[in-house]
C-alpha cells in the first residue's frame, strides 16, 4: 500500500490532477480507518497503550488545520481585524493586490496547504500500520521502489522527443513535480532509502529479508536515482545530501565501533555503510562541484529573497499570512523589481511568514515529538534510527536553502518514513516489555 499510494500521489502533484488526488486522499484515509478497526497486528499496540504517545502529535496536527481554515474567515465579522498589520494591509492595498477583510485571501493556496498536511498526516499512518503489520524493511523498500520507478519514467520522459516538456525545467529535470528543487529532494530520499536497503535494515526474521534477486533492483535502483538525481542540477539538495549522509554514517560507525578491541577486524556489517556512503559522497560531490564551477553560489538573488520575507515576518509573525499564500504575501515587500518569487527558498522562513510563529512553533515541535518517538528504542535493534536520522538532516539541511518541504510528494514520502520508523520503535518497546 505504501509504494502504490506514494506513485499515485507523486504522479498527481501537477494542479490539473488535484482532484484526482483528493479522491486518492478519501481512499487511503478508508484504508487506514480498516486497518484500525480489523487489523489484528494492530490491537495490541492500541490495548497496550502505546498508541497513547501519538495523541499529541494527532492533536497538533488537528490545530494547525483548525488553525489554516481560521485564517481564510472574515476577521471584520469576528472583531479581530486588528490582527492584521496596518503596514502590510498598507503596502498591499497600494499595488491593489488583497481584499483586508481576513487573513488570507489566497483560498486555492490554503485549501492545497492543507491537502498537503492531510496527506502528510496520512502517508504518516500508512507507514506506522505497515511497518508494525508487514515489518519496517518491506515497508521502507516499498517505498524506495516507488521512487525507482518515478526517476525510470522520468528519465525515459526527459530523453524522449514527446514527453520531454513535462518533466523538464530548461536542460534540467525535474520529474512530475513543481520544480527540480522539489523533484532532487524527492530523489535524495530515494538515496537515502537506497543506502538503508543495502547496508542498514535488515529483515528482522526469514519472512521479512528481501529475496537475493530484489538486491540486485535495489542497486540498479539506486544507479538510476543518482542519475535522475545528478540531472536536476540542485546545488542545495546535493550540499544536504552530502551532510546527511557523512553525519549519519559517522553516527552509525562511531556507535558500532565504540569499546571494539584495538586489532580486531571491522565486521562487514559496519564496513558496508562506510563504503556506499564514500561511493555515494564522492558521486554526488563530483556533480555539485560541476555546477559550483559554472554558476556559483548564489544566481537567484536569494539573499533578496530572505531580507523581503524576513520583513514581512516582522509584520506578520503573530497569525502569519494564511497558509499557501507565500507568493502573494512577499510582493509589498520585494527589495529589487521583478517578478514575484513563488517560494521563499527557506522553509522555516516561509511556514513562520504563511503560518505565523506561534503556529509554526506547533508545527516545527510536532516534527521533533514524532522524531523523538522514532529514535525511542527500547532493545539493541537501532537500525531503523539511521534510516530516520539521514531522512530527517537531509530535509531538515536542505530546507535551509530551499523549499523541499512545501511539496506535497517530498512530504508524504518523509512522513511514510517517519510513521514506519515511529512504528518500528512501538514494535520493538512492545517486545522488550
Amino acid at each position: 500500500m505504501s509504494g502504490v499510494a506514494s506513485i499515485l500521489v507523486i504522479w498527481t502533484e501537477a494542479p490539473l490532477f488535484r482532484l484526482v488526488q483528493m479522491l486518492i486522499g478519501i481512499m487511503i484515509l478508508g484504508w487506514v480507518i480498516w486497518q484500525f478497526a480489523s487489523n489484528a497486528k494492530l490491537a495490541e499496540p492500541v490495548q497496550n497503550g502505546l498508541l497513547r504517545s501519538l495523541l499529541g502529535p494527532i492533536l497538533l496536527v488537528c490545530i494547525l488545520m483548525f488553525w489554516g481554515l481560521f485564517q481564510t474567515l472574515p476577521l471584520e465579522f469576528l472583531g479581530l481585524e486588528f490582527l492584521i498589520s496596518p503596514s502590510w494591509t498598507q503596502r498591499s492595498e497600494a499595488l491593489g493586490t488583497h481584499p483586508f477583510t481576513r487573513i488570507s485571501s489566497d483560498f486555492t493556496g490554503t485549501f492545497l496547504s492543507l491537502l498537503s498536511l492531510l496527506f502528510s498526516f496520512l502517508f504518516f499512518a500508512i507507514g506506522f500500520i505497515s511497518a508494525v503489520t508487514r515489518g519496517l524493511s518491506k515497508t521502507l523498500r516499498a517505498i524506495y521502489f516507488s521512487i525507482v520507478v518515478t526517476a525510470l519514467v522520468s528519465l525515459s520522459l526527459y530523453w524522449a522527443p514527446l514527453g520531454s516538456d513535462f518533466v523538464n525545467e530548461g536542460a534540467r529535470l525535474r520529474g512530475p513535480l513543481g520544480t527540480k528543487n522539489e523533484f532532487a529532494a524527492l530523489l535524495a530520499l530515494g538515496v537515502v532509502l537506497g543506502m538503508a536497503q543495502l547496508a542498514f535494515v535488515k529483515g528482522s526474521s526469514a519472512t521479512d529479508s528481501p529475496p537475493k534477486w530484489t538486491r540486485f533492483l535495489e542497486v540498479f535502483g539506486l544507479l538510476f536515482i543518482a542519475l535522475a538525481f545528478s540531472l536536476t542540477e540542485s546545488r542545495g539538495a546535493g550540499l544536504a545530501l552530502i551532510a546527511s549522509v557523512v553525519a549519519g554514517t559517522g553516527v552509525w560507525f562511531f556507535y558500532h565501533t565504540r569499546g571494539s578491541v584495538a586489532g580486531n577486524g571491522l565486521p562487514l556489517r559496519v564496513l558496508a555503510p562506510v563504503l556506499i556512503a564514500a561511493i555515494v559522497v564522492v558521486g554526488i560531490s563530483v556533480g555539485v562541484s560541476a555546477k559550483f564551477a559554472r554558476v556559483g553560489m548564489d544566481d537567484r538573488g536569494r539573499g533578496e529573497i530572505y531580507q523581503g520575507t524576513l520583513s514581512a515576518i516582522e509584520e506578520n509573525w503573530i497569525v502569519g499570512t494564511g497558509m499557501g499564500s507565500y507568493a502573494d504575501a512577499i510582493s509589498p515587500y520585494q527589495v529589487t523589481p521583478g517578478p514575484t518569487p513563488a517560494h521563499a527558498h527557506n522553509d522555516y522562513l516561509e511556514t513562520i511568514l504563511t503560518f505565523g510563529l506561534p503556529a509554526a512553533a506547533i508545527g516545527f515541535a510536532l516534527l521533533i515529538w514524532l522524531n523523538l518517538l522514532g529514535l525511542k528504542v527500547g532493545s539493541a535493534d537501532r537500525t531503523h534510527v539511521f534510516v530516520l536520522l539521514m531522512s530527517s538532516l537531509y530535509l531538515g539541511g536542505h530546507s535551509l536553502i530551499d523549499h523541499p518541504a512545501q511539496s506535497t510528494a517530498v512530504m508524504v514520502v518523509y512522513c511514510g518514513i517517519l510513521g514506519a520508523c515511529v512504528g518500528k520503535s512501538i514494535s520493538v518497546n512492545l517486545a522488550s516489555q
